[in-house]
């Protein structure tokens, strides 16, 4: 599968609608769950700042839909620590409804499942990670880019995507509004399945 760099999934059958459904209530009703840098302590605010995994970050936020633990604080949808991350995992009942609960009753073994948002000039720089990353863009501009292996692709809303970030990859919102995406990584014994299987997310 290494040839694939980013592939819109056509065979992911789903209602724009609902995902905009669970996102405005993500908003509504879940505010008190929403992570923002603010959460950080000082110390922890300027690793972040001087990461050089972020850049321009300072106003992201993120829904760790299946989070570090079964709390009713803030998760992080990834935990930033100087020039490494640690994606969290663990799952929080408390917003797996709606579109979050049909991708997890139609996808095996999906893991950090987040809602998040790279502002204006965000930044998340060239790495690589050992997993495959299926995006569903909520908001989005045209000017919000995603970088595999030397490629560029705009991911739209609306649609579905996978994207092979075993290969290097950084993202860079150039627009003047919030990229917006709902994601979950998949293991590599499932990329087959959701390449090839017709899955009605209702």
């Amino acid at each position: 599968m290494s040839e694939i760099k980013v592939k819109e999934l056509t065979n992911v059958s789903f209602s724009y609608n609902d995902l905009l459904n669970y996102y405005t209530s993500l908003e509504t009703n879940y505010q008190h769950l929403k992570w923002t840098t603010k959460f950080l302590s000082n110390d922890q605010r300027t690793l972040f700042k001087e990461s050089q995994f972020v850049k321009h970050m300072e106003d992201i936020f993120t829904w760790a839909i299946q989070n570090r633990s079964k709390t009713t604080e803030p998760t992080p949808g990834y935990v930033f620590t100087g020039n490494e991350y640690s994606p969290v995992s663990e799952p929080s009942d408390e917003l797996i409804f709606g579109f979050a609960k049909l991708l997890v009753d139609h996808f095996d073994g999906i893991f950090r499942l987040m809602v998040g948002s790279h502002p204006p000039n965000g930044q998340l720089c060239l790495h690589n990670d050992d997993y495959y990353t299926v995006h569903f863009p909520i908001k989005s501009n045209d000017k919000s880019y995603f970088v595999v292996d030397g490629e560029t692709f705009v991911l739209k809303p609306g649609k579905a995507y996978l994207v092979n970030t075993l290969l290097p990859h950084y993202t860079d919102n150039q627009g003047t509004t919030n990229r917006v995406h709902l994601l979950f990584n998949i293991p590599l014994d499932s990329v087959d399945t959701v390449l090839n299987s017709q899955i009605i997310l209702q």
